[in-house]
């Protein structure tokens, strides 16, 4: 064997490490995302180890990169993984051809295997390539002639190097390729395997042990289906995790604008109170100033009145000022916990209902949560003492993931069967309006317990 022999493998080869290194220390070298230091490591490490660093590089780069802002490919994987995988693939076909290549030099095709080999490379590196500017017919035809040349290939070498090229380029057209057409390859590649398989059983010289050739034909058609079986899924995998990630980011922006409105909906309210409120009394007490300096001097005790009634709807208007400045704010988490604690001992000294409250400290609540809460707890302690009979109530407030989580338990006679009435419904739909969820559960004679989960709101 001379180098001449090896030409049609040595060849395209070596033009795709130079083409694989100057394409990667480039994008290394306008990688925005990487600071000088790390440049000049990757592009060393590029330049001396080739195919591994750059796969490397790529799958530590992506990283780096915000998630708004990965290519995607066409079927939203992140490009700069797709890229990785298709590089550590070729690398692994140039292992495994050499390994062919020393092991079956001696076989009388061997120029034809180092050719189609050669060949083989070639298209898998174009498929890659030039896939966005191919012809559509180039597109189908692609995978069915590179798929029939490998397995050609393992029918001329027949050993375990020769079938793990067949996997990889097999592998590489699922990267490459829609779920949909890869699955018409993978079949085609079973399929093929399958024939050659015959043809082998066929043309066996005698003597020969048909189980073990039989064995080895299952075991090969076995490890081809395990393997495409696992990178196949790997991919579905990833896909899925892809659409899971933009459904996280769609619902927390839709939680983020759901925030936002419960902020401009308590702001909204506040300023409706002023206006009802505030205005009235203002209105009020100037009506009654103009009126005690009329009566200044035809009845100073009746202008006296006057003026200290102005006085007093002026004081209250302060305090409804004050009260909707604070709220707006909204900085001083005490009055939750004051609303809760006065609403409890109130109860328990009017009904004797003892209501057992356990609160997370700093848990910070929006306003129009605080109200929502607050009149679904005041509806479960009238359940529970008209339909329940209990007398004792357990209330739970807790951060539970990114939600505001309150549980109220009580001890009444519950039961399975249970119709919603007009207030339980109102304070359902109350909830489910600000995007959180409530639920119901009653055993008989063990109680009655209600679920609320209601999202967190952000603080500006």
């Amino acid at each position: 064997m001379s180098v001449n022999d090896l030409m049609p493998i040595i060849i395209p080869g070596a033009l795709m490490q130079v083409s694989i290194q100057a394409i990667y220390i480039k994008h290394c070298w306008h990688n925005p995302y990487l600071d000088q230091k790390k440049k000049w490591l990757y592009i060393f490490f590029i330049a001396l180890f080739n195919l591994p660093a750059a796969a490397i590089y790529l799958f530590a780069a992506r990283k780096l990169i915000d998630k708004g802002q990965q290519k995607k490919t066409f079927e939203g994987l992140d490009d700069q993984m797709v890229e990785g995988i298709f590089i550590s693939l070729v690398m692994a076909y140039e292992v495994l051809s050499l390994r062919v290549l020393t092991e079956k030099i001696d076989i009388p095709y061997f120029s034809l295997m180092i050719l189609l080999l050669g060949i083989t490379f070639t298209l898998l590196i174009l498929n890659k390539i030039l896939y966005d500017k191919m012809k559509p017919i180039l597109h189908i035809t692609l995978p069915f002639i590179q798929t029939v040349m490998v397995v050609f290939i393992h029918f001329l070498g027949d050993s375990i190097n020769t079938l793990l090229i067949v996997l990889v380029v097999v592998a590489s057209i699922i990267n490459n390729y829609p779920m949909k057409k890869s699955r018409l390859y993978i079949v085609f590649g079973f399929v093929l395997l399958l024939i050659v398989s015959g043809i082998k059983i066929g043309i066996a010289r005698q003597p020969v042990d048909m189980d073990t050739l039989i064995g080895s034909i299952y075991v090969n058609m076995l490890v081809y289906v395990l393997f495409v079986a696992a990178f196949y899924t790997l991919k579905k995998q990833m896909m899925t995790n892809n659409i899971l990630e933009k459904a996280f980011g769609d619902l927390k922006i839709q939680s983020e604008q759901l925030e936002e409105m419960s902020r401009v909906a308590e702001r909204n309210k506040i300023t409706g109170e002023i206006h009802d409120s505030v205005g009235h009394l203002l209105t009020t007490a100037a009506i009654a100033i103009e009126a005690g300096t009329m009566l200044m001097d035809q009845d100073p005790v009746k202008a006296s009145q006057k003026f200290e009634l102005a006085k007093k709807q002026v004081k209250d208007s302060l305090t409804q000022i004050r009260s909707s400045i604070k709220a707006i704010r909204d900085e001083n988490i005490e009055d939750f916990d004051q609303q809760l604690n006065q609403l409890a001992d109130g109860v328990t000294k009017s009904t004797g209902l003892k209501i057992n409250i356990i609160m997370d400290e700093g848990i910070r609540i929006l306003p129009i949560h605080q109200k929502v809460l607050i009149d679904a707890i005041k509806e479960c302690i009238t359940n529970s003492l008209k339909h329940g009979e209990a007398t004792e109530l357990d209330l739970l407030i807790q951060i539970y993931k990114d939600s505001y989580q309150m549980t109220m338990s009580d001890n009444g006679v519950g039961g399975e069967a249970f119709v919603l009435g007009t207030g339980l419904k109102n304070m359902k739909e109350r909830i489910e309006s600000l995007g959180g969820q409530c639920n119901f559960e009653g055993k008989p004679l063990e109680g009655f317990t209600v679920s609320i989960l209601l999202p967190i709101g952000c603080r500006e």
